[in-house]
């Protein structure tokens, strides 16, 4: 009975005690049937002892097994124990995930085995734990979501995590960049590191420059903004950094800075330009007369010539300055530029040394582009010349290729101001010595040259660009040292099959019409009326529009043509023609300019001019212009 007592007090503690647990203590036999339930069951799912008396508790809570509860018992019987998580419903209907722990209780003197069951409720931990995991991958998420590259560095300096934007621009992956320092991938290491510093001092750092450097060796500029980052604590644990590649950027402000500065030279040189042409006309003009009027064979008549040729060169000159300001006239035709290859080909090819060869190919449906002929071939020249230079001490290989090319809206930025069209592309490449970077920035700056001093100007590629952008076109450099350049040149391509019908009109050159020659320069007009009257014709000279005025007022009807200069400081030639076809309606009128502007020939034959050129203009071409613009129909 002692015994009774003492054992009946032992199952009495041991049931007080397991009631103090906070978790869930059960006991069952094989069938399910309960034998206790603490109060950290109650606690947990709100049923009494009473109210699962003769039920199943584990249908009761809506159990959901990982796998077949018999499975469980099985490994219970086998090993004693089992342990996994559950998920079960309360009586307020809560659903909460539980960590539940089995063991088998053997029973004594023949006592049918019990079943101990442990449920610690997990929901909280779990609940938080998936919290973490999804801000975890949402966090990832926003950092492979940024478009530039994203570092995370810890006190050290060390990388800690990157995003896919750092491995692109990089060339490595996530894993060979963790652990390394993060100065590493910077081609000024010592300036990343007093950067980082920095962070570390004041908090942040906004707009940084630096350069990431590639695997390949490539680099890319960038601006760096970096800011602390902390625990839940607030404690300082690293840096996180953000670089954003400001390649494109740069390449569009050095696009704009080069524009304006060929915009002001382009405004200085046409500033320059009238004064200048005016001096160089009445040079080669009166140059011209006296060397009719002397013999060939006398010292003086060689003499002469060689200032004529330099009045050329010097006229030359001017226009190189002012073509790639977008200032010179042109003389618009429809042209094949494969052609006008074909030419420059045949003249280049015999002053190339054994070593430089010429390879062409034409892969374009239609080359046919709407350019001044001149220009072109100055445009052609210009790449042949500086690729066989490139390749003047090894030799090599000149290819000159034409294609076409359609430019979408998409592509449009791939092309600077190329806009969307129909294009023939032009690309003239060597393999010579190719350019350094910086080189390759200036090609196209007026005056500048790698050349030693007397060897070049400086000016070819520029009088280049300007051509081609006064064509309506792009042209694009790329070189690398000792990997040869390519030049390509796109100009809008002419749709229409048709060769250009229009055929200038040769005439003679000799006339007797009466002629009336206006100009605020007293020997322009000196000279012109002289040129006119050695061929036959009756000319008459004004120095100013009032002056003309008086002249066509006194004699209506007596001249057949009449050349103004376009700027006069009394009158404009646009105005004064007004003014004279008021008087006679029929009046023929040819406008020249020395100021090198561009003229809407447009405008110009609205308002009646029969035709317009750039001053200086030598004795034959001046006297054909006259001798075509009589010869014209009414």
């Amino acid at each position: 009975e002692l015994r009774v007592q003492e054992r009946t007090a032992e199952i009495r503690r041991q049931a007080e005690l397991l009631d103090l647990a906070h978790d869930a203590i059960i006991v069952t036999d094989t069938t399910g049937q309960m034998v206790f339930w603490n109060t950290g069951a109650v606690q947990t799912y709100g049923f009494t002892r009473k109210d699962l008396a003769g039920k199943d508790h584990h249908a009761v809570l809506n159990t959901r097994f990982p796998s077949p509860v018999e499975n469980i018992l099985s490994i219970v019987e086998s090993s004693g124990r089992w342990e996994g998580e559950l998920t079960q419903t309360t009586k307020d209907g809560r659903q909460i995930v539980v960590l539940s722990r089995w063991a088998m209780r053997r029973g004594r003197a023949n006592r049918p085995p019990e079943i101990l069951e442990i449920n610690t409720d997990i929901t909280t931990r779990r609940r938080t734990e998936e919290a973490l995991r999804l801000a975890s991958v949402y966090n990832r998420s926003l950092i492979e979501a940024s478009l530039d590259p994203l570092v995370t560095i810890d006190l050290e300096g060390r990388v800690s995590d990157v995003n896919s934007a750092t491995e692109l621009i990089t060339g490595y992956s996530r894993t060979d960049l963790i652990g390394t320092d993060h100065a590493d991938c910077f081609t000024q290491p010592e300036r990343a590191r007093a950067g980082y510093r920095l962070v570390l001092e004041k908090g942040f750092l906004r707009d940084y420059p630096l350069e990431i450097r590639h695997m390949s060796g490539r680099s890319t500029s960038v601006l760096y903004n970096a800011s602390l980052y902390r625990d839940e604590n607030g404690k300082v644990i690293g840096v996180v950094a953000t670089a954003r590649d400001i390649t494109e950027k740069n390449r569009l402000e050095r696009h704009v800075r080069e524009t304006h500065k060929m915009e002001a030279i382009g405004t200085l040189a046409g500033g320059i330009s009238h004064d200048f042409n005016n001096i160089i006309a009445g040079i080669i003009g009166f140059t011209e007369m006296v060397l009719d009027d002397i013999p060939e064979d006398t010292p003086a008549h060689r003499r002469l010539g060689y200032v004529l040729k330099g009045a050329h060169r010097g006229r030359d000159l001017v226009r190189q300055i002012l073509a790639f300001s977008r200032r010179s006239e042109q003389e618009k035709k429809v042209v094949s530029l494969d052609q006008i290859v074909d030419e420059v080909v045949t003249l280049v090819r015999a002053t190339l040394p054994a070593t430089i060869g010429i390879r062409r190919r034409n892969t374009a449906r239609s080359d046919l582009i709407s350019a001044d002929p001149t220009q072109i071939h100055q445009v052609v020249i210009n790449l042949c010349s500086n690729a066989a230079q490139a390749m003047s001490e090894r030799g090599g290989i000149i290819e000159i290729s034409i294609a076409e090319e359609v430019v979408s809206s998409v592509e449009e930025a791939l092309h600077q101001d190329l806009p969307p069209g129909c294009y023939v592309r032009l690309t003239v490449s060597d393999n010579g010595r190719g350019m350094e970077p910086a080189t390759l920035e200036r090609i196209f700056e007026p005056f500048f040259t790698t050349k030693p001093p007397g060897e070049g100007t400086g000016l070819g590629l520029a009088v280049v660009h300007g051509i081609v952008k006064n064509h309506d076109g792009v042209i694009t450099a790329s070189s690398r040292p000792g990997g040869g350049s390519s030049f390509s040149v796109y100009i809008p391509q002419v749709q229409t099959g048709e060769a250009d019908e229009i055929q200038r009109i040769e005439a003679a050159l000799e006339g007797q019409e009466s002629i009336l020659v206006v100009d605020d320069e007293e020997f322009i007009v000196e000279m012109n009326t002289q040129r006119l009257r050695r061929f036959g014709y009756r000319a008459t000279g004004a120095t100013s529009s009032a002056e003309a005025m008086e002249l066509f007022r006194a004699n209506p009807g007596s001249f057949d043509l009449v050349v103004i200069d376009h700027i006069m400081p009394d009158m404009t030639g646009l105005d004064l023609a007004k003014a004279l076809f008021a008087i006679d309606p029929d009046i023929r009128i040819i406008m020249c300019s020395g100021l090198n502007e561009p003229v809407s020939m447009e405008r110009m034959r609205q308002a009646g001019i029969r035709d317009f050129f750039t001053k200086p203009a030598d004795r034959n071409e001046f006297i054909r212009i006259v001798r075509n613009v009589l010869d014209s129909p009414p």
